[in-house]
């Protein structure tokens, strides 16, 4: 979709942070002199191409969640547009620098973030730019009991509900509202993400990712059978529809983007990261040995339901993968303004919706929408083993 479509369909925004240049550097084992800061890769991969040297933060421990990057390095993606891409984790995000999405001049050149926590830093001097949407919906669940009775939010009235802290909360909180109800209708407890307070019982409902702490809860052991729990046990739900909000994409730096070859190496990076998403989707199995292998803490029954669910959260991708909803993003900008997350919609320079079209141009013949897409039934080990 263009930029005129864009505009006319939603008044949108984005995020933003700076980042610093890329450094390149001759290929080893050449051991030639490098090559000066902010070069472009070369068009076309090869022994005497410049390698650029990018840093990608993601907003969490390496596991399941970021597979297909994962991929693209272990398959020699990034390498083929001539990257070299470190992965930088990160703890929980409660945890995080005020700086997390406003790096500086010497901060990572990319940044995986939910759109709703860059909206929220961009009121504080971030200018994060979102250039690829990589997940199509929202993998945000309300989990609970099912012996309880609490099928949705607006069962939450009289509730002790675990939340994460904000921005993280946005679209629970929007739903809360929707539902009329009011922090004096819930007791609100600030949880973790590793859905104890759900498994011990002192609250009644908690927050998660279906992509994960669902996993949690189904590895852990029913004290009541001595056995697993099952999603019999569980009951979740997500957001309302209209509550939900866009979560993992690609963002970078708008003064980075501006420098002498940094489209172009984007574009490199945004092409290589589709392609492990391609490969993760076909060849899932490979990408759970590709994940464990990289240093996940998880264990592989745990990782195997990760990347299932998270493909579900990619595929189908309608306007193909990577591509921006212009609904879904103003709905993004509309739940985190009714959440007290921002005060205002951003301007139009949050998103730049045309590296996508330009990264996937050689890709032509793959199926970048996958509209018959099914996630298949996977079971989780004891403890995730």
């Amino acid at each position: 979709m263009n930029r005129r479509t864009w505009m006319a369909v939603a008044a949108t925004a984005a995020i933003a942070v700076a980042a610093c240049s890329p450094s390149t550097q001759s290929p080893a084992p050449s051991g030639g002199a490098s090559a000066s800061p902010g070069a472009s890769p070369a068009a076309s991969p090869g022994a005497s191409a410049a390698i650029t040297t990018i840093r990608v933060q993601l907003p969490g421990p390496i596991d399941g969640e970021f597979a297909g990057y994962i991929a693209a390095q272990k398959l020699g993606y990034f390498s083929d547009d001539n990257l070299q891409v470190k992965l930088i984790p990160s703890g929980a995000i409660n945890t995080r620098p005020a700086t997390y999405y406003r790096p500086g001049s010497t901060g990572p050149e990319f940044t995986v973030a939910d759109v709703a926590s860059v909206l929220a830093a961009r009121e504080h001097g971030s200018d994060l730019v979102d250039i690829a949407q990589i997940f199509q919906r929202s993998g945000t669940v309300v989990m609970s009991w099912k012996k309880d009775g609490i099928a949705d939010v607006c069962a939450l009235k009289g509730k002790k509900v675990g939340l994460w802290p904000s921005p993280a909360d946005t679209e629970l909180i929007a739903s809360l509202n929707g539902c009329s109800l009011t922090a004096s209708d819930y007791s609100r407890v600030d949880v973790g993400q590793d859905a104890s307070e759900l498994l011990n019982h002192s609250v009644d409902a908690s927050q998660g990712q279906v992509y994960d702490q669902v996993a949690r809860v189904l590895e852990a052991t029913n004290p009541a059978t001595g056995k697993q729990y099952t999603l019999d046990d569980l009951s979740t739900f997500g957001p309302t529809d209209r509550h939900s909000t866009l979560q993992d994409a690609i963002f970078v730096s708008a003064e980075w983007l501006k420098a002498t070859g940094h489209r172009d190496v984007a574009v490199s990076f945004v092409r290589a990261v589709i392609r492990g998403w391609l490969y993760c989707r076909d060849h899932q199995e490979d990408c759970v040995q590709f994940t464990v292998q990289g240093g996940t803490n998880l264990g592989q029954s745990h990782t195997r339901w990760m990347i299932n669910e998270v493909n579900a959260l990619i595929w189908p991708s309608p306007d193909g993968i990577g591509s921006l909803d212009p609904i879904q993003w103003q709905q993004t900008v509309s739940v985190a303004t009714s959440a007290g997350v921002i005060t205002k919609a951003p301007g139009l320079t949050a998103y730049d919706d045309s590296i996508v079209p330009e990264a996937v141009a050689i890709l032509e013949g793959r199926d970048l929408s996958a509209t018959d897409y099914k996630k298949i039934p996977v079971a989780v080990a004891p403890g995730g083993k």
